[in-house]
């Protein structure tokens, strides 16, 4: 059980609207005063792939755990990477 389970009744009971930045998308389920700031993997992995770039680095290596988030990041961040940079 990830923490906002804790935090999210709480917000509701009260009406307090709480901004979350975090990726799992059951903490906005069932509360509508809850709200996700979390990036799209190509927005992040162009970030990434950008900083990456400006630091002169052509060459990296990439470790995500497998999860679905993680590895539709992977595909995107290479895709960017290989247009700004170089090889993975």
């Amino acid at each position: 059980m990830f923490a906002c389970s804790s935090v999210n009744p709480l917000s509701k009971a009260a009406k307090l609207p709480i901004v979350g930045g975090v990726g799992h998308a059951d903490f906005v389920d069932h509360n509508p005063y809850a709200f996700r700031f979390w990036a799209s993997v190509d927005i992040e992995s162009a970030a990434l792939a950008k900083a990456v770039n400006d630091n002169k680095h052509k060459s990296i290596a990439l470790l995500t755990t497998e999860d679905d988030w993680l590895l539709s990041y992977s595909t995107a961040f290479k895709r960017h990477h290989q247009k700004v940079s170089g090889t993975i």
